[in-house]
């Protein structure tokens, strides 16, 4: 997979949502950022479908597979970003 793989795939998956008439942020199941319980790619927090599940290449290359989303969700002059480990 090329490095722009991952980010191809985060970037069908807002396409995706926005296609079906769906708010992101409504989607959430936990508040992102907050607490230290939920885990990124184990729990189902954005949908019903764990991302392991959904992004299976990236959970792949995921160095920490238990990560928070405390810690993939990162909040930089306001916005939120995402900071992934991957494994090369």
């Amino acid at each position: 997979m090329s490095l722009s793989g991952p980010w191809n795939q985060i970037g069908k998956l807002k396409l995706d949502v926005e296609a079906a008439g769906l708010d992101l942020v409504r989607l959430f199941r936990a508040s992102p950022c907050q607490g230290n319980r939920v885990t990124f790619w184990l729990d189902c927090w954005v949908s019903s479908i764990h991302l392991f599940s959904r992004f299976s290449n990236m959970f792949t290359i995921e160095k920490y597979k238990w990560v928070t989303v405390e810690k993939r969700c990162k909040v930089v002059n306001g916005m939120r970003m995402f900071d992934f480990c991957w494994s090369r």
